[in-house]
């Protein structure tokens, strides 16, 4: 009996293994069928690649960077003049016109000078219209001008008499003494009409000095008083320009200081845009060129362009500055000081040129070649590119509009080579 058995369990191993080599022997089979059957298909139809057409489009190089926004129009007023505040008429975030109220700062004690200054004024400028119609009425009413003609008159009279005298004593006809005694009054006379004269010149003198010296004190007052005017209306706070209210720096009852910024007005109708940018591309800019600008809330991109390169590099950062704009604030609400931006700054632009994959460019002994397809078959073409952005290269002589070209097995194609489109190819 267990002899039977074994023999069944050898014969059941026979049976197994047989099973096994047949089915092994019928897959090679297949399988060997398969790839003659896919060696001849490829053989026949070529090698498969995918195609492109040739277009034309644009290629944009550029760098990108975060910008900031800025107003092209901002202000921050400082009073000139110190004292407690009094009034607030604004609060942050709201719009105003150029000429509008917005701190009001004490005058009271400026109030009270200028009163002061103008009761002054008026008391000179009654002393100062005196002393004008004394001096315009002095020859014409001073008792002293009659005075004065008189003894004028007298000495004229008196020298006739003495060349009269002067005459006779030549020809002997008077003594000695009696020209003397002409003479002498001559001179008494004389030296009277002189002295007057003096005296009337001396009192005329001192009257348009004193009317001059009550002009100047006139002038000075005013001076005074308009200085006065000036910083009470200092003391009124306006906006300088339309905008809208940044910051406000202080309270009623807080004390303004000279020069310590009270209020900020930001005008957000213009904006520009500053950006940082590295040392090693800022050579690569200057002013007008073209930026993209990517900002929250608005759709599409804004251009513009580069209007400031400022040369200066930080030592420690190794950074500089590029400015952008101005641009028109098409959305003031929404764009303002302190936003940011996706900038975009282009170093180099083609429009309008045949455009092809980057990948579909074969290095060939230091040339650049591509397989221009036609009726099955791949033929080696020589092309000369421009600049490469991302996936895309501009072609500059080579190629024209419409032709296919192969993207895929480059490393299997050859001038010639007979080829099949899996895409891009009509069937």
């Amino acid at each position: 009996m267990n002899k039977r058995k074994s023999f069944i369990i050898i014969l059941a191993s026979l049976v197994i293994v047989g099973g096994i080599i047949i089915f092994k022997n019928i897959k090679d089979t297949v399988d060997s069928k398969s790839v003659t059957t896919h060696t001849e298909t490829e053989t026949d139809l070529g090698i498969p690649v995918k195609l492109e057409n040739v277009s034309k489009g644009d290629i944009v190089e550029s760098i990108n960077y975060i910008g900031t926004i800025e107003p092209k129009k901002s202000t921050t007023i400082s009073p000139t003049i110190a004292g407690q505040i009094v009034e607030v008429y604004v609060e942050e975030g709201v719009k105003v016109k150029a000429g509008d109220l917005l701190v009001k700062i004490d005058d009271s004690q400026l109030d009270a000078s200028l009163k002061t200054s103008q009761k002054k004024l008026e008391t000179l400028k009654t002393n100062y219209n005196y002393l004008v119609d004394k001096v315009d009425e002095f020859y014409d009413s001073n008792p002293l001008i009659k005075k004065l003609e008189n003894a004028q008159s007298n000495y004229e009279f008196l020298k006739e008499e003495r060349d009269k005298h002067e005459k006779l004593y030549d020809e002997g006809a008077i003594s000695k003494s009696a020209y003397d005694k002409i003479q002498q009054e001559t001179d008494t006379a004389r030296l009277q009409f002189e002295e007057l004269e003096a005296t009337i010149d001396d009192k005329y003198n001192q009257l348009v000095h004193e009317k001059d010296m009550a002009e100047k004190q006139i002038e000075e007052l005013n001076s005074s008083i308009n200085e006065l005017n000036n910083k009470i209306g200092d003391t009124l706070i306006k906006a300088p320009i339309d905008g809208v209210v940044k910051m406000v720096e202080g309270n009623v009852g807080d004390l303004a200081a000279v020069g310590k910024p009270l209020v900020a007005i930001d005008n957000n109708e213009e904006i520009i845009v500053k950006i940082n940018v590295p040392e090693s591309d800022i050579s690569k800019m200057s002013i007008g060129s073209k930026a993209l600008l990517g900002m929250n809330g608005v759709d599409d991109e804004i251009t513009a362009e580069v209007s400031k390169v400022i040369p200066n590099i930080n030592p420690n950062t190794r950074i500089g500055m590029v400015e952008i704009g101005p641009i028109k604030n098409e959305k003031p609400d929404l764009l303002f000081s302190g936003n940011s931006t996706n900038t975009r700054i282009v170093t180099n632009e083609v429009k309008d040129k045949l455009i092809i994959p980057k990948n579909s460019i074969k290095k060939l002994k230091g040339k650049d070649v591509v397989y221009l397809y036609k009726d099955g078959v791949v033929k080696e073409v020589e092309i000369e590119t421009g600049i490469t952005v991302g996936e895309n290269t501009e072609v500059v002589s080579g190629l024209k509009e419409g032709d296919k070209i192969a993207v895929t097995n480059l490393s299997k194609l050859l001038d010639g080579a007979k080829v099949y489109a899996f895409k891009g190819e009509d069937k």
